[in-house]
């Protein structure tokens, strides 16, 4: 149904921010939540039939809070019902029952615990009673306070939780191939969730939450995931010394591959090719529709190829920009610049 332009009006009215900034109070998340544009837990959806639009396209969504972050509220919307927050990756609106208050004394505390990270994605975490508090999420960061052999035992807010060790493990995660493909086989094949929808992930989210488990940060938008660390511009290069350059110069699971809107990680080769994976809603088609995937995949960069209402220039590797890398060497870099200058378009 059509939303009514009164129902921004009221909406923009109760986000109360002409007090940005009266607060200024430390919090914690306490259950898995949202963080919103706007003071609302109505979705804002467009038209259906068009690509990128209706589910899971909420316009008034921004991301996904984890159970166990810290947030700095600045005020609280007129109604009382949302608290509008400062997190590690933007500000937004987060329904007041997912939020507790700290005290500065109770912050400092927080900031000398121990922490833990899951390595199952949407287990049960129970409070020491056996009550629901919430599903386990891969990248979220949890406090403890003792361990024994089976569990570790942790207080988020009020609540007081143990975690069984096949759950989550001390953070960070020692980056290696065996926790990298852990936390990657977790998060294969889950829906797609654009901004986080239903607590699923997009294709800058995912990738988000892989490092994060490894203490490596990422901002939350694809663009500037591609500018965080070490990158290059292969805009100029054609596709087959595009294929060249990261058969030579990509590391498997620490390379990015950003294309506008979309970013992507270095997998390895399979079958001869470069394979990605990604959080991918579809292929763009000739009638500007989508041959739809909607999950989490493991692909190469030219799914879509064989298909005739594809056109070349729609393919992933058509799209690249930038090549990434979270981790590189000297030589490395002098090579892959090297490379660039002698290959591109004329």
């Amino acid at each position: 149904q059509k939303i009514p332009f009164s129902f921004f009006e009221e909406i923009f009215n109760n986000a109360n921010m002409k007090n940005f900034g009266k607060i200024n109070k430390k919090a914690i998340i306490i259950r898995n939540s949202f963080l919103k544009n706007i003071p609302t837990k109505k979705n804002i959806l467009q038209d259906p039939f068009k690509d990128g639009e209706g589910i899971p396209f909420d316009y008034a969504q921004d991301g996904v809070l984890n159970a166990g972050l810290p947030v700095l509220i600045s005020h609280y919307s007129k109604d009382k019902k949302f608290a509008f927050i400062l997190c590690e990756y933007g500000f937004g609106f987060v329904d007041i029952k997912d939020l507790e208050i700290f005290t500065n004394k109770r912050a400092k505390i927080y900031e000398k615990l121990n922490f833990i990270t899951p390595i199952k994605e949407q287990k049960n975490i129970y409070d020491i009673n056996g009550n629901f508090l919430f599903e386990s999420r891969i990248g979220a960061l949890y406090p403890y306070y003792k361990e024994d052999k089976k569990y570790f035992y942790g207080k988020i807010g009020k609540n007081k939780y143990k975690i069984s060790k096949n759950i989550a493990k001390t953070f960070p995660l020692k980056l290696n191939d065996k926790n990298l493909k852990n936390q990657l086989q977790e998060l294969f094949n889950k829906p797609y969730g654009w901004g986080g929808y239903d607590l699923e992930r997009d294709c800058s989210l995912f990738l988000r939450d892989l490092f994060a488990s490894f203490g490596i940060y990422l901002p939350r938008n694809s663009y500037s995931q591609s500018r965080y660390f070490k990158n290059y511009d292969i805009s100029n290069l054609n596709n087959e010394k595009k294929q060249e350059l990261i058969n030579k110069f990509a590391k498997k699971y620490l390379t990015l591959l950003y294309m506008k809107g979309h970013i992507v990680l270095y997998v390895g080769n399979i079958n001869l090719k470069n394979a990605i994976m990604h959080s991918i809603w579809g292929i763009k088609t000739k009638n500007d529709e989508r041959l739809l995937i909607s999950k989490n995949v493991i692909s190469s960069l030219t799914i879509g190829e064989n298909n005739k209402n594809v056109n070349k220039e729609d393919l992933l590797i058509s799209r690249l920009k930038t090549i990434t890398f979270i981790q590189i060497d000297k030589n490395d870099d002098v090579n892959i610049q090297e490379f660039i200058k002698n290959n591109m378009l004329k």
